[in-house]
């Protein structure tokens, strides 16, 4: 099943201008809606394949019908959900826990504070740029003229760039490449073996490069965005353990909130361990 195809430069000017309606946003949400409860009810790879076709029949290609293109999969993208990455963080482990009592001192709870970042490692935090990567990823699952939507159309339309559109041309190429530099690769060529003028085409292609630094941008923030999803999910399914007092309570938290139906016992035990750890680690005779 395929959106209509319309011409790249009106399918991405068309597409942008979607996230800005209430309507599609609201049809949208429904969509991920349904597609949230069949995830739930297909625990496994099997059943999710058995199910998708249903449901992408059912409410997937109705969408495509009426809007023409797919349900953005980010749903950041049609509905705000302020709660949405603290939960996660918490869920995924991605944050840390700093028990402070009357005698823990400055120092140590800044001690505790760097350790905690460190694990949790560095994030994206250009939110303006993170959903230029959410777009630019649901424009590229649709289909153009030209196999999928070319990325300089889409550097245009979403990031607004007038420059860099192009390639640059061998004048403009030469020019970004110091005497030096040019010297020096000149001789590193033909220190390979490769003639002189096969040596200065060699530079050439480098400097002037594979594609449009436009297409380079979004290609960037495309593969910024698959790799945090990869981490999410990877983290959702094994949390970090950032430090042992926010682990124990990761783990109480995700038996509550994702766990269907909700355990008592298990509940009870993983609470049990944070009582544990608690007491043996923070115990004060």
């Amino acid at each position: 099943m395929k959106p209509k195809r319309h011409s790249p430069a009106l399918t991405i000017a068309r597409m942008v201008m979607l996230l800005d309606d209430s309507t599609f946003r609201s049809d949208a949400v429904s969509a991920l809606d349904q597609f949230r409860q069949m995830n739930e009810a297909a625990p496994t790879q099997h059943e999710w394949a058995c199910k998708f076709p249903a449901y992408a029949e059912m409410y997937v290609a109705p969408f495509v019908r009426k809007w023409g293109v797919f349900p953005p999969t980010d749903r950041e993208l049609v509905e705000k959900e302020p709660w949405k990455e603290v939960v996660f963080s918490i869920l995924t482990g991605c944050w840390g826990v700093i028990p402070v009592f009357p005698w823990t001192g400055e120092q140590e709870i800044t001690k505790q504070a760097a350790k905690i970042r460190r694990a949790i490692g560095e994030i994206h935090r250009d939110a303006e740029g993170r959903r230029r990567g959410m777009i630019a990823s649901w424009i590229r699952m649709h289909p153009s003229s030209h196999g999928l939507a070319p990325r300089i159309e889409i550097a245009a339309a979403v990031w607004r760039r007038r420059r860099g559109l192009r390639r640059p041309s061998k004048a403009q190429a030469i020019q970004k490449i110091s005497e030096e530099e040019e010297t020096r690769l000149i001789r590193h060529y033909i220190g390979l073996g490769l003639s002189h003028g096969e040596a200065g085409r060699r530079i050439y292609k480098r400097a002037r490069g594979s594609e449009a630094p436009a297409a380079a941008m979004v290609r960037t923030a495309e593969a910024r965005r698959k790799k945090e999803n990869d981490e999410f999910h990877k983290d959702l399914e094994s949390p970090r353990q950032c430090d042992e007092t926010g682990y124990y309570l990761t783990m109480l938290l995700r038996e509550i909130f994702l766990a269907k139906p909700i355990s008592i016992t298990e509940v009870s035990r993983q609470a049990a361990q944070l009582r544990d750890h608690l007491l043996k680690t923070f115990y004060r005779p």
